[in-house]
């Protein structure tokens, strides 16, 4: 197995890369994974100022879309429009949804993936 694993390596990094993945799903390949126990490291002076204003941000931007999102419903169920300006306004109403999945995703993904607390006081 490590034979085959070393032509293809020496053929191209990407095939032995993705037939190791095959073989190890397979079970034919056993590895062991080891967990670097990597840390965020915010000691540096400024970015705690600049984890503070992301957060400020993101969350900024993400109630600023779901208040769009509530008004320009509003505006689409109660407000007399012509063909034209409803088909506008949901228009409008998807861009503020897709806004506000994005910052809100973003913001997600920073808490879980890397650690850090953006919503913080």
């Amino acid at each position: 197995m490590n034979a085959v694993l070393a032509v293809l390596t020496a053929l191209s990094p990407n095939a032995a890369y993705g037939a190791a993945l095959v073989f190890l799903q397979a079970g034919i390949l056993q590895a062991e994974i080891k967990d670097p126990n990597i840390k965020v490291d915010l000691s540096a002076p400024f970015v705690k100022a600049a984890v503070k204003l992301a957060g400020q941000f993101m969350g900024l931007a993400t109630v600023a879309c779901v208040i769009a999102f509530i008004v320009v419903g509003v505006l689409i169920m109660f407000a007399s429009f012509s063909s034209h300006q409803k088909a506008t306004a949901w228009k409008a109403l998807m861009i503020v949804a897709v806004g506000a999945m994005f910052f809100g995703s973003i913001s997600g993904a920073v808490a879980f993936f890397g650690n850090i607390n953006l919503f913080q006081a």
